[in-house]
């Protein structure tokens, strides 16, 4: 029974420990007048008010933009863990709870996800990220050198990705427990 109680106490003791400083991967998908944008990005678990040089630590954003093609034009930009081959940019006006990210369309720095180049790119603005509109903007270059642009736009704080489900840490000590008693009870019977 002493070794039962143990178990439970270190079981607990682990499980309490497990905070939000584990890394959060939110889900990106939103459709502009001319594209479309899909994928995730994943910070270091902080909460509140994120600067892009250390709190994302990957990204997989799927562009898709249909400038008069029939044939949509594909970019994905990548984050480090995932190819690198695109670099975050801007930053002090995304925010991270445990369900969300947000973005304030108002009057906040620019943000956003750029290729190597500078293009492709996907800026959140607060009017400043190139066209001069505010909300979520898809650059993409042109053969002349111009840039295409798709957009939406937004005003305000709006939510710009949602958390992954993710199972609990207390579902996950349930689960444990009950697999606990049931091995103490079979045990208790053999004996």
């Amino acid at each position: 029974m002493k070794n039962l109680f143990r178990f439970l106490f270190v079981l607990i003791l682990g499980v309490s420990s497990i905070g939000t400083a584990a890394p959060i991967t939110y889900l990106v998908n939103y459709g502009l007048n001319h594209g479309a944008v899909s994928g995730f990005i994943q910070t270091d678990g902080e909460l509140g008010v994120l600067m892009p040089s250390s709190a994302f630590l990957d990204w997989n954003l799927s562009l898709r933009a249909w400038f008069g093609q029939p044939e949509p034009q594909t970019f994905d930009l990548l984050g480090p863990l995932s190819g690198g081959n695109s670099h975050v940019f801007g930053g002090g006006s995304v925010t991270a709870s445990l369900s969300q990210l947000t973005f304030d369309f108002t009057d906040g720095p620019d943000f956003g996800f750029a290729a190597g180049g500078g293009l492709p790119v996907l800026c959140y603005q607060a009017g400043r990220c190139g066209s001069g509109h505010h909300g979520i903007e898809i650059g993409w270059p042109q053969d002349d050198g111009g840039v295409y642009e798709a957009w939406l736009p937004l005003s305000g704080v709006q939510v710009i990705a949602v958390a992954a489900p993710v199972p609990e840490p207390a579902t996950l000590a349930l689960v444990a427990l009950g697999l606990g008693g049931l091995l103490f009870s079979r045990r208790k019977h053999t004996s």
